[in-house]
């Protein structure tokens, strides 16, 4: 979750991420994670398929150095509406 949330759902290192989780799943016998996990990579490559294609600015894009203090990044993303705080999910 943190490198979607600070590298954009479209970053290259979760195809590492989701593969190994529909690895682990499938090895497990988990056929609805797996399923899960599988849609989710299919959806991951179109995007980047898409992205690849189109010129926009990274998810986290800076117009000046004071934006880029690890304070601001910090603030930034836990400010950010789709963040999840697993302390809250029972």
């Amino acid at each position: 979750m943190v490198g979607r949330k600070l590298f954009g759902a479209a970053y290259s290192g979760l195809e590492y991420d989701y593969r190994g989780l529909l690895r682990l799943y499938n090895a497990q016998g988990s056929t609805h994670k797996a399923a899960e996990y599988s849609a989710i990579l299919h959806a991951w490559t179109e995007l980047r398929d898409r992205r690849t294609h189109a010129d926009t600015p990274p998810p986290l894009h800076f117009t000046s150095a004071a934006d880029s203090s690890v304070d601001h990044v910090v603030a930034r993303f836990l400010s950010s509406p789709d963040r999840t705080d697993s302390r809250h999910d029972s």
